[in-house]
């Protein structure tokens, strides 16, 4: 087999651990079928079977974090036996619903694969998940395109995370409007987000100082408030500076200073619509200041990720079996808190997770899509600071826009 030891690794990784676990639907994954060209299909069954012959269990060395690395023979059997049915069905009865995804070559894909854990695993004291899980979940943010050339999307997410940094991670000022200053920090993303991070947005309004803790020092005192995330990814495409934006989401329910909502509330009116909160629109125009200052000239917006809907559905199914699993006497301890501190949190971690995805998967779709959509071209309506040059939906999976460096950048 021609890979390199690491990489043969990162078969047996993918083969034994990740392939059984995507027909299990484990972490709410949807059913993966990954399909390989006949020639590296007859080279990766012969050495599966080889290791098979061997009659012994298989200790997997990856270095990515795993809760167990031994492969027991039946696993490896098991394995075999689900690949070969997964070739086979895909050659004999194709299912237009089954999500399969093309492998074209299949030392360049196990090659990729494993750049892209070496690269993630040396910024990982920044991220928050592991390798391992980003391997496993890395799927959802395919692309109907990416779906015949995961070569493709994989060196995009491996420029991704080369990029992460080039936008920094402590507070950065961006501008300031009168009394507010605008600020900007990157934040890691959880594995199953479309990107590993995220702009996180501040309008911030000072309001005195204390004492810091040098002497004569002094620290600034603000309120915030915080605008939705932006979820992106940088890159380089057609030798040009590119930044994929995958979504605009709030985050949480941190509390807001109405005075600064106050102060902007003349502009949330000028761009106020019944579709999308004007909190959006100003976010990406913020966003787009912030990729302006770093020379970034496209924009591309991935119009579908095709399993996030099935992911989604499948999270809300798995929130509402644990919290039909709870007894009703249970639950009645637990709302009175008459249970461990771990159990109540728990529980309430339950119902959270349940009022967000349960029978969400709809709107959720309907966000990253549709009104995602129209807070871009409102932003390009109202600002006049980017120029959108595809039609979604039309030309391809992907809007393409041009940053406009004549326009004034400020609110």
């Amino acid at each position: 087999m021609d890979l390199s030891l690491e990489e043969i690794e990162m078969l047996h990784f993918f083969c034994f651990v990740l392939i059984p676990e995507y027909h299990q639907k484990k972490y709410s994954m949807p059913q993966l079928h990954f399909i390989f060209g006949d020639d590296d299909y007859e080279v990766i069954i012969s050495h599966l079977e080889e290791l098979l012959g061997q009659k012994r269990a298989l200790y997997l060395e990856i270095k990515t974090y795993l809760s167990n690395r031994n492969v027991m023979v039946s696993d490896i059997e098991k394995t075999v036996d689900l690949i070969k049915r997964n070739q086979e069905s895909y050659k004999k009865s194709y299912d237009e619903n089954a999500n399969y995804i093309l492998v074209n070559d299949y030392k360049k894909f196990f090659s990729l694969l494993n750049q892209l854990m070496n690269i993630f695993e040396e910024n990982s004291s920044s991220n928050n998940f592991e390798a391992s899980s980003l391997l496993r979940s890395i799927w959802l943010r395919m692309g109907p395109s990416d779906m015949e050339n995961v070569e493709s999307f994989l060196k995009r997410q491996i420029s991704f995370i080369k990029n992460d940094y080039l936008l920094p991670t402590s507070q950065k000022e961006l501008y300031q409007i009168g009394n507010i200053y605008v600020s900007y920090y990157n934040h890691g993303n959880q594995n199953y987000f479309e990107t590993n991070r995220h702009i996180r947005i501040l309008l911030k309004r000072k309001i005195g100082e204390m004492e810091g803790f040098y002497p004569d020092s002094k620290i600034n005192l603000y309120e915030n408030y915080f605008l939705p995330a932006v979820h992106y990814g940088l890159t380089k495409e057609d030798d040009e500076k590119t930044c994929y934006i995958y979504g605009v989401q709030q985050l949480d329910e941190r509390e807001q200073d109405p005075i600064v909502k106050n102060i902007i509330q003349e502009e949330r009116r000028r761009l106020r619509n019944k579709y999308v909160s004007p909190d959006f629109i100003i976010a990406l125009k913020i966003f787009v200041d912030i990729l302006r200052e770093k020379g970034i000239t496209t924009i591309k917006i991935p119009l579908m990720q095709i399993f996030n809907y099935e992911y989604h559905q499948n999270m809300g199914n798995m929130y509402h079996e644990k919290l039909k699993s709870i007894s009703p006497e249970r639950i009645n301890d637990l709302e009175l808190m008459n249970a461990p501190e771990y159990a109540i949190a728990d529980y309430e971690n339950i119902k959270k997770q349940h009022a967000r995805f349960y029978e969400k998967e709809d709107a959720i779709s309907a966000n990253k899509t549709e009104r995602f959509l129209f807070a871009i071209y409102l932003m390009a309506e109202k600002y006049d600071n980017i120029e959108i040059l595809t039609e979604p939906f039309v030309e391809s999976d992907t809007l393409i826009c041009k940053i406009n460096y004549q326009k004034d950048k400020h609110l």
